[in-house]
């Protein structure tokens, strides 16, 4: 992954979020789900501590218990958007294929016995992945409590013209 390719699927997702959002918005039942509460604040938390890892900056965890509702969830996600791709422009193409250093590095060597080293690009796609696994499992529940998933992949946003992130 190069610095192009890490801002069109930053783009992407953030669009993808957006439309997601506005999906959980349109969805009366959700406001009061516990179940949606969790996915979205846990997909947006591994967003949030990775782009820590890559800037450097300190290790914060926030519980699900500090946001009395989607809304603050939402309100905390979004500016996650702008970090990322104000980072994204001060990383030289070469910091792609180095090493991050992760703060819970040794929590996943705990619980696995051991974990390999990965790189800006590998744990990029894996915060793509895993965001993109989490809005399937957020589109299931929003079917589930009456709502319309949207319809969030990457290549349909390509065939739409690659659409701005609507919040």
């Amino acid at each position: 992954m190069d610095r192009s390719e890490f801002r069109e699927l930053l783009t992407h997702a953030e669009w993808a979020d957006g439309q997601t959002w506005r999906a959980i918005r349109n969805t009366p039942a959700a406001s009061s789900d516990g179940r949606l509460k969790w996915l979205c604040h846990h997909t947006h938390l591994v967003q949030a501590i990775y782009l820590q890892a890559w800037r450097g900056d300190p290790f914060q965890l926030t519980e699900l218990t500090a946001y009395p509702d989607l809304q603050s969830i939402e309100d905390w996600a979004r500016p996650y958007y702008p970090r990322a791709s104000a980072f994204a422009e001060t990383v030289d193409e070469s910091t792609f294929g180095e090493p991050v250093n992760f703060p819970w590095f040794q929590m996943i060597v705990e619980k696995f016995g051991h974990a390999l080293p990965a790189t800006l690009s590998q744990s990029a796609f894996q915060v793509f992945m895993h965001a993109a696994y989490h809005r399937g499992q957020i589109s299931t529940r929003i079917r589930e409590l009456g709502g319309e998933p949207p319809l969030v992949d990457f290549i349909y946003w390509v065939w739409s013209g690659k659409p701005d992130p609507e919040w």
